[in-house]
């Protein structure tokens, strides 16, 4: 029995290169790749292989939110300080997140799951901030600007 010919073990080898150069111009940094190669490289590799799950190298945000709470004229304390259940952390984070949407009526919906969260009365002795820190610089992250807004304001 014959092995394979000369000129298939040439397109193989041919398939493989393009293949892999194809894959290299993908995952490369844009900058380091010419414009008409990366696009082909798109062509050839997103409807195969992205998945859009974002799970290898997800883009953090550029700004972390934080509910505080003031029971009276005590001073401001961290929601999740008070929250021991992980999951109502997590619930924390999300309300602090949906609040920075400019929607009145979601923040209508979510004033009395926040109070039921706290498992405080939603009398008007206590008030709720959203803090924000955002990176003003990606080169240098440590540098942040806060941004307060108190929440349920009348």
């Amino acid at each position: 029995m014959e092995g394979p010919s000369r000129r298939t073990r040439l397109l193989v080898i041919i398939a493989l290169a393009v293949h892999t150069l194809l894959i290299a111009c993908y995952t490369l940094p844009s900058r380091m790749v010419p414009e008409l190669l990366r696009v082909q490289a798109q062509r050839y590799v997103r409807p195969v292989f992205h998945q859009q799950w974002r799970l290898f190298a997800p883009d953090p945000p550029t700004c972390s939110c934080r509910l505080e709470m003031q029971q009276g004229d005590g001073p401001w304390e961290p929601v999740e300080i008070q929250l021991r259940h992980y999951l109502a952390r997590r619930m924390a984070r999300s309300i602090c997140h949906h609040l920075g949407s400019s929607d009145s009526a979601l923040e209508a919906r979510l004033r009395p799951a926040l109070h039921r969260l706290m498992a405080v009365a939603d009398d008007g002795t206590v008030h709720f901030r959203r803090v924000e820190r955002c990176v003003l610089d990606p080169h240098a992250p440590d540098r942040r600007e806060e941004h307060v807004r108190t929440l349920f304001s009348p």
